[in-house]
C-alpha cells in the first residue's frame, strides 16, 4: 500500500470543520508518501474546490466523491434510523472508494496531532475493522450512568468491546467480501432494541468480536467527565489525554460552537486553524453559529408539529428531494424521519402510523 487513503462525510453544516481536518492531515503527512484525502459529499458544494486550492500538492490530494441516494438504490433505507446521509455514508465507504485496498474514516470533528502512518500500517490481523475502545461509553455502562445505558445493555453486553466510530480503519475488499454493508443495513432497519447512536451502535453489532482494537490515544475525547468512580478508567483516560494522537471534539465540545463548553484542546484547535488558511472561515462560523441546513430545519419543523412523521428521508440536498414541496402538498401525508434524539422515537415508535411514501 504506497498510498495513505483518508476519508470523512459531511454536509454543508461540516463544510469547515472538515477542511480543518483536511489540513491537519496534511500538517502531518509524510512528504514521500502521498496521502489521498477523500471528501464524501452529502450535499453539493460541501467541501468548495478553494479548499483543493489551498491543499493540493504534490504529497497531498484532495478527492471528492458526491454521495446521493441513488447510489444506494438496491437497498430499502426508509427504514433505517441514521442521522444524516453523511453518518450513513461512512458505511458504504468500501464501495464508494473503490481504488482504495484500505481507508482511514475520521469524523469531521475530530483533527490529527501526529504522523499517521503508523496507524495505517498497522497489522489488522484479518479483521475488516480496526477502532478504538469507546471509554467514556465503558464508564457509562459499567456504573450505570449516562444515556447509552439502556440501549447498551441490550446491544453489548461487554462494554469493554464498544468501539467509537469516529476514527475507523477498513479492509475495504474483506469488508466487501463480507457483505458487511449489507450486515449493517439489516441491523439498521431491524433493530434488536431501540439505538442510542444508531450507525455506531450497529456496527458495533456487527463488529462485536470482529474487530482490531487500537491503541487509545488514536481517538481521544476532547471533553471529560467526572470519573471518580472508576480509577482504573480515569488513569487510562488522562494518559491518553497527556498525548493525544488524534482528538474528537464529540458532543458538546465543539471548538467551532459559541455555546459549547471549552476543553482542554481548544487552544491546540484554533493554533492549528491560525497556521491553515481557513482561520477567518472559522471566526465566521464561530461568530455566526453553525447554519441549518434545510433538512434540519425540516426535521425539526416536523417533530414540533401534529403530523405522524418519523424516520428521516436519508438527504440533506436542498435540490433533489424537494421536502418542502412535499409538505406543502401532502398535508397529511405520514413521513419517514429520522432523528438524533431518543425520546422522539421511543415516543413515536408504538404510535406512528407508518406509511411508505
Amino acid at each position: 500500500m504506497d498510498n495513505i487513503h483518508v476519508a470523512c462525510a459531511l454536509d454543508c453544516g461540516m463544510t469547515i470543520p472538515a477542511m480543518i481536518l483536511a489540513y491537519s492531515a496534511k500538517k502531518f503527512a509524510n512528504s514521500h508518501r502521498k496521502t489521498i484525502f477523500h471528501v464524501l459529499e452529502c450535499e453539493k458544494g460541501a467541501f468548495p474546490s478553494y479548499g483543493d486550492y489551498l491543499l493540493n500538492s504534490e504529497f497531498f490530494e484532495i478527492r471528492h466523491h458526491l454521495v446521493s441516494l441513488n447510489a444506494f438504490e438496491d437497498y430499502d433505507l426508509s427504514i433505517a434510523i441514521v442521522p444524516s446521509l453523511a453518518a450513513f455514508a461512512r458505511l458504504a465507504i468500501p464501495d464508494i472508494i473503490s481504488e482504495a485496498e484500505r481507508v482511514l474514516y475520521l469524523d469531521c470533528d475530530v483533527i490529527i496531532n501526529r504522523p499517521i502512518d503508523a496507524l495505517f500500517d498497522v497489522d489488522m490481523k484479518g479483521f475488516a475493522l480496526a477502532a478504538c475502545r469507546d471509554l467514556m461509553y465503558a464508564y457509562f455502562m459499567h456504573h450505570g450512568e449516562g444515556p447509552p445505558q439502556d440501549a447498551g445493555k441490550i446491544l453489548c453486553q461487554d462494554p469493554d468491546s464498544y468501539f467509537n466510530s469516529g476514527v475507523m480503519l477498513i479492509d475495504c475488499q474483506k469488508w466487501r467480501d463480507a457483505g458487511y454493508f449489507a450486515s449493517l443495513i439489516k441491523v439498521l432497519s431491524a433493530p434488536p432494541a431501540p439505538l442510542f447512536m444508531p450507525d455506531q451502535d450497529a456496527l458495533n453489532i456487527v463488529f462485536k468480536n470482529e474487530h482490531l482494537k487500537l491503541d487509545s490515544k488514536w481517538n481521544v475525547r476532547a471533553s471529560r467527565y467526572d470519573l471518580s468512580k472508576d480509577e482504573e478508567l480515569e488513569k487510562l483516560i488522562i494518559f491518553c489525554a497527556d498525548d493525544p494522537w488524534i482528538i474528537h471534539f464529540m458532543g458538546k465540545a465543539k471548538p467551532w460552537i459559541r455555546f459549547h463548553q471549552p476543553t482542554e484542546f481548544h487552544r491546540l484547535y484554533w493554533a492549528l486553524a491560525e497556521e491553515s488558511p481557513f482561520l477567518s472561515r472559522l471566526i465566521s462560523l464561530y461568530e455566526t453559529g453553525p447554519s441549518e441546513n434545510t433538512a434540519y430545519a425540516l426535521k425539526k419543523r416536523a417533530i414540533s408539529s401534529d403530523r405522524h412523521i418519523w424516520e428521516f428521508l436519508f438527504t440533506l440536498s436542498r435540490a433533489t428531494e424537494k421536502l418542502e414541496h412535499v409538505f406543502r402538498l401532502q398535508q397529511n401525508l405520514s413521513i419517514r424521519l429520522g432523528t438524533l434524539g431518543k425520546k422522539f422515537y421511543e415516543k413515536y415508535l408504538n404510535t406512528a402510523e407508518i406509511t411508505r411514501s
